[in-house]
């Protein structure tokens, strides 16, 4: 009977353990990163920093399902996610460099709270993603949405290109372009600030609504 109670108390323990929500390091690097790529991981944070660092915040349990491999100047992060995994977050630090970051099946993407992400040029593509709420001040801003529910984002740009397709809510109202080329097909609703110069081929899309009187150049 002892024994039964011994077991029984490190059962519990390990299975409590196992259950805590940790944060591992995973990547620290000052070394050339052109692509961030993302797959199937529950949740995406953007920092700004002096170099690029992975961190996933998940169960232990869960850690070594949650893989992140630099290879080729790329970092690369996918979740294989258990059905008991309640939490799974990677924090991605990156610095002020060109950069192409690539989201494939992520419930959100964000910028940690009260934060501004520093970018001189960023392309993002985004497929399939829940929703996207950024902080950003950037030159070169392109980006890909396909299949995104919502999208938000404040801050500023000189120079974007975006290229919409099935999208339900993109509010851009108070991200601040100069210069936009955009593709939009298939959308529900989209706001956006453009002041100097829009060249657009919007198609199919319910709402759009336009701030900043900017000189409307047609294809």
């Amino acid at each position: 009977m002892k024994h039964l109670i011994i077991s029984a108390f490190v059962l519990a323990t390990t299975m409590h353990m196992q259950a805590q929500i940790v944060k591992e390091l995973r990547v620290n690097t000052a070394g050339i990163i052109h692509t961030v790529k993302i797959n199937d991981v529950a949740a995406v944070c953007f920092l700004a920093g002096s170099t690029y660092k992975v961190e996933i915040e998940t169960e232990k349990a869960n850690q070594p399902n949650v893989t992140v491999t630099e290879t080729n100047h790329q970092l690369t992060i996918d979740a294989i996610h258990k059905q008991n995994s309640k939490r799974c977050i990677a924090y991605i630090t990156i610095p002020n460099k060109p950069v192409t970051i690539i989201a494939r099946n992520v419930a959100s993407c964000y910028t940690s709270p009260n934060s501004i992400l520093e970018l001189d040029n960023l392309q993002f593509d985004a497929r399939s993603v829940a929703s996207i709420k950024m902080n950003l001040i950037s030159n070169v801003f392109n980006c890909t949405f396909n299949a995104v529910a919502y999208a938000e984002m404040t801050g500023s740009a000189n120079r974007c290109k975006f290229d919409f397709t099935s999208t339900t809510d993109i509010k851009m109202g108070k991200f601040k372009i100069k210069d936009l080329d955009l593709t939009a097909h298939s959308g529900i609703s989209m706001s956006l600030y453009v002041s100097r110069q829009l060249k657009s081929d919007v198609n199919n899309v319910m709402h759009f609504d336009l701030a900043g009187h900017p000189l409307i150049v047609k294809e």
